[in-house]
């Protein structure tokens, strides 16, 4: 295992492996599966740091995915659950304000565009 790979986390944990691996396929959902069961909390709070910010990285990616597809009651899910984890990231609370804004409450929209 190389220094870098070491660095992100790579061979430490097979659930994690996995998760990255499904992230950089585009499979989303089942990253966030395989991730969501890397162990928290461990001995290798950097692992956990990165499983924490993929899980988060993918309901973005769902998310936006949804947005842009005009699903916007899935958009507006995975982008909260995107902001649970991350909520100092304003393109995610943008997304977010335009997905409620289509489901029709634009006064939570703007309570993320004030975000």
């Amino acid at each position: 295992m190389s220094m870098l790979g070491r660095l992100f986390g790579f061979g430490r944990n097979q659930h994690y492996d996995r998760g990255i691996s499904l992230f950089d396929q585009g499979l989303y959902e089942d990253a966030i599966g395989e991730l969501s069961q890397s162990p928290h909390n461990g001995p290798d709070e950097l692992t956990d740091r990165l499983a924490s910010f993929y899980i988060a990285e993918s309901y973005s990616n769902l998310g936006t995915s949804a947005l842009y597809s005009r699903q916007y009651a899935p958009a507006r899910e995975a982008l909260g659950k995107a902001l649970e984890i991350n909520p100092h990231y304003a393109d995610l609370h943008f997304h977010l304000a335009r997905a409620l804004r289509s489901c029709g409450v634009p006064e939570e929209a703007l309570l993320e565009i004030e975000a």
